[in-house]
């Protein structure tokens, strides 16, 4: 009997042990100093998660002032914590990446009201741009329904408020969409033409996977989305335009700042390595119109490589 209740005595001091021990895990990455919440008491140990002009001192002065600590943390993280865009902004001008990444063009046109009245979606309710750009692309990826019947006259003819409007689109078409969003919310983002393998190829795998923990990539055991890709058809004989689909692919790269340019792909909605081998790029430019396609002879050696990619 004495050996039952030592046992069960353990037991319960192991529970109690594991319990503290996550209580203050917790804890510590609530208060991880360099994660852009300011606390309370970031306020004296970790300046550079708060405004400059908010001040210890005033903040724990209001506990017992008709506010409890918890409330005053609230207000501490509503108040003092600095705004992503500007951090966003001024680690974006300081690196030199152009304002050409954030502006409005023709194809991203999202002073219109289609976009406008997506980016509620997003605004207040994330603190880093890789975290808005996830959302940017699950976003997409469940309102824009790949098409794969289009053509490159479906991509030249709509802007990216045309296709938010209609529901569905190419590659090209979503690729605009998620430009329109990004720069809407000062994110910097450029479409990328280029090949991609097929399904049956295709072996990337999103860096929120890769960025996981083992144990937790284990027990997830995923089934990913793969990119809309069917294979190329090229007639070398036949004049015109080969359309940005089936390895010839259009995608963006967006700019974070904890990882440069990454890529984001339109059909998924998943972030990408930009170390990626599934990816051939043929151009990249901040805002140029042509990459719903590319002419057949005058491409012809490209499409080629796109085709055996």
């Amino acid at each position: 009997m004495k050996k039952i209740i030592a046992t069960t005595s353990a037991i319960i001091l192991v529970a109690i042990l594991v319990s503290l021990v996550g209580i203050v895990i917790f804890q510590n990455l609530a208060n991880e100093c360099g994660d852009d919440i300011c606390e309370l008491s970031d306020l004296k140990t970790c300046g550079q998660d708060c405004k400059p002009t908010c001040s210890y001192g005033y903040y724990s002065g209001l506990i017992g002032k008709n506010m409890s600590k918890e409330k005053v943390q609230e207000l501490v993280r509503e108040e003092c914590s600095p705004l992503w865009d500007d951090i966003y902004t001024e680690s974006r001008v300081s690196l030199g990446i152009s304002d050409d990444y954030v502006s409005r063009t023709r194809e991203f046109n999202f002073d219109n009201w289609e976009v406008q009245k997506v980016l509620p979606e997003f605004k207040g309710k994330y603190t880093k741009a890789e975290t808005i750009t996830r959302a940017v692309g699950d976003w997409v990826y469940f309102n824009v329904e790949y098409h794969g019947y289009l053509d490159f006259n479906d991509c030249f003819r709509n802007r990216a408020s045309d296709i938010i409007r209609r529901g569905y689109g190419l590659c090209s078409t979503m690729t605009k969409v998620n430009i329109a969003l990004l720069r809407g919310m000062g994110i910097a983002s450029r479409p990328v033409l280029g090949c991609v393998h097929s399904a049956e190829f295709y072996s990337s795998v999103p860096l929120s996977y890769q960025e996981r923990p083992l144990l937790q990539k284990l027990v997830d055991q995923p089934i990913f989305r793969k990119p809309n890709v069917p294979a190329i058809e090229l007639d070398p004989e036949v004049e015109g335009i080969v359309t940005s689909r089936g390895g010839l692919h259009t995608w963006l790269e967006v700019w974070l700042p904890e990882k440069g340019w990454v890529i984001l792909e339109p059909t998924t909605g998943y972030l990408i390595d930009p170390k990626s081998t599934d990816y051939l790029v043929y151009k990249r430019e901040p805002n140029d119109a042509d990459f719903c396609g590319l002419d057949n002879q005058l491409h012809s050696s490209f499409l080629q490589k796109c085709r055996a990619f």
